[in-house]
């Protein structure tokens, strides 16, 4: 599978995140959006839990969220 740039996007993010000192980054994405979820595994996110998010639009309705902890303290 072909991520098309989404790797290095990833890594540009997490390194901002981390210079600004960012402890966490959390990422929410529709529940059939398959690529995108198999993206954010690789890059090491962890699922967090299923949510509505109450947008009421037609196939906006489950989420997955997704964390990544940058520091614990």
């Amino acid at each position: 599978m072909r991520t098309f740039g989404g790797e290095k996007m990833m890594k540009e993010i997490k390194a901002y995140a981390l210079a600004k000192r960012i402890k966490t980054i959390r990422l929410d994405v529709r529940v059939q959006n398959r690529p995108a979820i198999v993206l954010y595994e690789r890059c090491g996110y962890h699922y967090v839990d299923t949510v509505d998010l109450g947008l009421n639009l037609p196939g906006l309705k489950w989420f997955r969220l997704f964390g990544l902890i940058l520091s614990k303290s």
